[in-house]
């Protein structure tokens, strides 16, 4: 059974995926295929920073041209997809980055955190979380998305330790409470709480 929409009296087409603006979403609402789309768009140019490790060993270099090339492509527009990762999807972007500090590396490349230390370098989901969080708060300052993020109304007027400052929408389903706009709100109210303390 699928219902007939039709939009300036034409029918819409029904898709089980699309892309748009970059981004795969399928028709189940999971990221199974922007995942697989990214890390094979990124392994391809996983050859350019092979290639410069043959040329040179200055990290930072190195470092610069994974950053530029293809970090920035593992992270594009993750904060709509980010929260709603499975574990798969986590562990297969987060293994595009552990392949690029051990060419970055060399001979030195002990274990993942580590090295990861040693280079400065974030493992991908603490930044994905940090650019979220980023995100949300500059999105704060527009009114019309800030209507996303209401605060929270104290009718009592005492002080709870533990208190939310921000209203975090109800879900029915996990699937809903594990996407952006809950996450995002979840994220603001542990950012006022760290503050706080």
């Amino acid at each position: 059974f699928t219902t007939e929409i039709e939009l300036k009296s034409e029918p819409l087409e029904i898709v089980n995926e699309v892309k748009l603006l970059g981004v795969i979403i399928s028709n189940d609402l999971k990221w199974h295929k922007n995942t697989n789309y990214l890390t094979k768009k990124v392994n391809r140019k996983m050859r350019m920073l092979h290639i410069a490790a043959k040329f040179t060993r200055n990290r930072e270099h190195l470092k610069h041209i994974y950053k530029t090339f293809i970090r920035s492509n593992l992270e594009f527009s993750s904060t709509v997809w980010h929260s709603s990762l499975s574990l798969a999807d986590r562990q297969d972007l987060e293994r595009v980055q552990k392949s690029a500090v051990k060419v970055i590396l060399g001979k030195d490349y002990v274990n993942y955190d580590e090295a990861l230390s040693e280079l400065k370098l974030e493992s991908l989901e603490k930044r994905r979380e940090t650019m979220a969080l980023k995100f949300v708060k500059k999105s704060l300052e527009n009114k019309n998305f800030s209507k996303l993020f209401p605060l929270r109304e104290v009718k009592h007027g005492i002080r709870v330790r533990k208190s939310e400052k921000y209203v975090i929408n109800q879900s029915r389903t996990k699937r809903h409470q594990e996407s952006a706009v809950p996450y995002l709100q979840k994220l603001l109210n542990k950012d006022h709480f760290e503050r706080r303390q």
